[in-house]
C-alpha cells in the first residue's frame, strides 16, 4: 500500500511530505515523473492539434467561399 500512494503522489506531483524514496526508488520516482511529462506533453499536443486543425478548415471554408462568390 505504501508503494501505491508513493506512486500517486510522483504521478499527480501532489510532493513528498510524508515519504520520501529511498534506494531503488529513486529510479521509479524518475522515470514516472518522466512518463507523466510525455503524457501531459501529448495530451497538449493532441488538443493543440485539434484546435489548429479546426482553425486552418475554417480559414480554408472561407477562403473557398470568397472564391466562389466571386463568380
Amino acid at each position: 500500500m505504501p508503494f501505491l500512494y508513493f506512486s500517486i503522489e510522483t504521478f499527480f506531483r501532489i510532493g513528498y511530505g510524508t515519504q520520501v524514496p529511498l534506494r531503488a526508488m529513486w529510479l521509479a520516482v524518475t522515470l514516472e515523473a518522466l512518463s507523466h511529462f510525455v503524457v501531459e506533453i501529448l495530451f497538449v499536443a493532441h488538443f493543440a492539434t485539434l484546435g489548429l486543425n479546426k482553425l486552418v478548415s475554417l480559414s480554408n471554408r472561407t477562403r473557398l467561399e470568397n472564391l466562389l462568390n466571386r463568380f
